[in-house]
């Protein structure tokens, strides 16, 4: 059995591909090309049995398949390559001491992750950031929570200074903070 990519040939030889019909549609026209026999018509559903006769080497002809309304194709989609962190790089998660950052953080951890740098206003350790930081450190990742307000530059560098030097590299960042601002709407009556 022999196999042609024509999409490829039609983008980088058009000419050719052009070329080939024209002598295809000639030979047919002229009768020295002919039908396959013999030409089998299968429904799609069949097509697993058709494959496997293919791979035997025992199919002679053509085989066809044609769609019908009732027709199941067992399909396997292709299972995705999971996302994976860097076990040498430190990521970073601005404002990630809440409920979604802390849930975010075990998910990189499951993936791979190995250095989180947490940003936080506050640096307020509650008993969920405490029992996060636990078991963390059990599945071996290195937690470090700077007090560090995002929105002030000094501040930051600051904190990214302190944690060059006992960390790796950062090569991934998750910003998550964010500050609510309640404020009183004034009438606009005239």
């Amino acid at each position: 059995m022999t196999c042609v990519d024509l999409v490829t040939m039609m983008k980088h030889r058009p000419q050719l591909v052009k070329q080939l019909t024209d002598d295809t549609v000639r030979l047919w026209s002229e009768g020295i090309v002919k039908t396959a026999r013999p030409t089998t018509v299968s429904p799609l559903s069949k097509l697993v049995e058709g494959f496997q006769t293919l791979q035997s080497g025992r199919g002679t002809g053509k085989m066809v398949f044609v769609p019908y309304a009732d027709d199941v194709i067992p399909i396997v989609p292709k299972q995705q390559t999971p996302f994976l962190f860097r076990p040498d790089a430190t990521y970073v998660l601005s404002g990630g001491l809440g409920g979604l950052g802390r849930s975010i953080a075990r998910w990189m951890v499951s993936r791979g992750a190995c250095h989180l740098l947490f940003l936080s206003r506050s640096g307020k350790i509650t008993p969920a950031v405490a029992e996060m930081e636990k078991h963390l450190a059990e599945q071996k990742c290195q937690v470090h929570i700077a007090k560090c307000d995002v929105t002030d530059v000094t501040d930051l560098k600051k904190a990214l200074e302190e944690c060059r030097s006992i960390l790796p590299p950062i090569k991934g960042v998750i910003q998550g903070a964010m500050q609510l601002s309640v404020s009183r709407l004034r009438s606009l009556r005239a």
